[in-house]
């Protein structure tokens, strides 16, 4: 058998995020081979109704830390000062014997086209907010295309602590910017609408965000949308 040296540079996520952006980019340039119908007839499209996938992986410990170690989050952790290494195989090339092919893990499943919302119009998020000491009471509104209100859908409020990096000026210390949300927090991270269609959430301030800026991420049914909110005083 061929030494097996290639080990998959990202972890299980990115590759099927990956997959998924590739498949999204063939799409969109498939949209544009428009055929052109007889006269009074519409033009036609194409679309890729299912892409099947499947990844074989050989995972093996190794004391040796792998070159890609600092990208692979859940595939090169240290235990014991072992780590984890996994190698992407082939079985059509020929290079793997029976006895490595049955001890591969196997992860295939299928990426299929959906309309979105059912094929129903997108909703229509609205964001309100105001503003108390150390508090910002956050109401979302989810409404229907034709303005009808739409009750028990769920709402996520999430603190972006990367972006809160990038959007405030230097403080000093790298474990002072990782530190500026630290007592920060979001009342309630998941919430669902009501019977007007609105969920709310209070973003809590803490001392060490007084004076910057705060990103809070909103995603309601497939809609994200980043409201930054700038404190007031000093931390």
């Amino acid at each position: 058998m061929a030494e097996q040296t290639k080990q998959i540079n990202t972890s299980i996520d990115e590759y099927l995020i990956s997959l998924a952006n590739s498949i999204n980019h063939a799409q969109r340039y498939i949209s544009q081979l428009r055929v052109v119908g007889q006269e009074g007839q519409p033009t036609v499209t194409y679309q890729l109704p299912r892409v099947d996938f499947e990844l074989k992986l050989l995972f093996q410990l190794t004391a040796t830390r792998p070159e890609t170690a600092g990208l692979q989050r859940d595939m090169a952790r240290s235990v014991g000062g072992a780590y984890l290494a996994a190698t992407p195989i082939s079985l059509e090339t020929g290079e793997v014997d029976s006895a490595t092919a049955a001890a591969a893990s196997t992860i295939k499943g299928s990426f299929v086209a959906v309309p979105i919302h059912g094929g129903a119009p997108p909703p229509i998020v609205s964001i309100a907010w105001t503003r108390s000491d150390k508090a910002i009471d956050i109401k979302v509104s989810v409404r229907s295309a034709i303005g009808q209100n739409l009750p028990n859908v769920e709402v996520e409020f999430n603190l972006d602590r990367s972006l809160a990096k990038r959007v405030n000026p230097a403080l000093g210390t790298e474990t002072e910017e990782a530190n500026v949300l630290a007592e920060t927090s979001l009342s309630a991270v998941i919430a669902r609408t009501d019977p007007r269609g609105e969920a709310t959430s209070t973003l809590m301030i803490g001392e060490k965000a007084l004076g910057r800026k705060v990103p809070v991420v909103i995603d309601v049914m497939g809609i994200t949308k980043t409201m930054i909110f700038e404190t007031t005083g000093n931390p």
